[in-house]
């Protein structure tokens, strides 16, 4: 089976304090696992490598977690906002890119919440970035006509990223400004727009043999 290019990593934003779950996201039940092991774990399944988890609100359990996983996820690393509550996701987003090696060539931006994601969208969003690695790109997968994640963005336009001001911008910011430079590519799950934000999203979303914990 073909794997995503070694050169390809994740930044996965994990600093939000999950306010409108009333619970910590990435520590939910999914299936016999939890959201953040079973994004994690198809990341791994695609053939990433790489993986820079952000962590913030909430720190110690879901560091904790991340620890139990590292024996199975060896280029999972962690780090830490400091400055959680401002920007978003853009701050953790910019610890993420950062602390990726010199060797990573893109970065997928991974939602946290979205334990739906399957291994074969994450391979082919990286398959066609590897095809057009001649230009850079920012790559974005869509179903139906709307904009879902991951979403892949080469190294020459992190800096871009990393100029943008937490306090009055976000990644929406980063996307509408580049708009000219994105290729949306057209997938046909709909897990690329699903993620869990509320009680209501986990009840109607989680496998049926995860118990509810909101």
């Amino acid at each position: 089976m073909t794997t995503c290019p070694e050169d390809i990593g994740a930044v996965v934003p994990l600093a939000g304090a999950s306010r409108r779950m009333k619970a910590i996201k990435a520590l939910l039940p999914w299936g016999d696992t939890t959201v953040i092991a079973a994004v994690l774990q198809t990341l791994a399944a695609a053939g990433i490598h790489h993986i820079a988890a952000v962590t913030g609100a909430h720190r110690r359990a879901i560091e904790a977690e991340l620890q139990r996983l590292r024996p199975r996820l060896p280029g999972l690393h962690t780090h830490y906002n400091r400055q959680w509550e401002q920007g978003d996701m853009l701050s953790s987003v910019q610890i993420g890119l950062r602390a990726l090696p010199p060797s990573i060539a893109a970065a997928l931006i991974v939602l946290a919440d979205q334990p739906q994601i399957e291994a074969a969208t994450v391979r082919q969003i990286c398959q066609v970035w590897d095809a057009g690695r001649c230009g850079a790109l920012i790559l974005v997968p869509s179903f139906q006509m709307r904009r879902g994640h991951p979403w892949l963005v080469s190294r020459p336009y992190w800096d871009d990223i990393l100029a943008l001001d937490p306090s009055r911008h976000t990644l929406r910011d980063f996307l509408q400004a580049h708009a000219a430079d994105i290729h949306y590519l057209t997938v046909h799950t709909l897990s690329v727009l699903q993620d869990l934000d509320t009680p209501e999203d986990y009840r109607r979303q989680r496998p049926a043999s995860s118990p509810d914990k909101t």
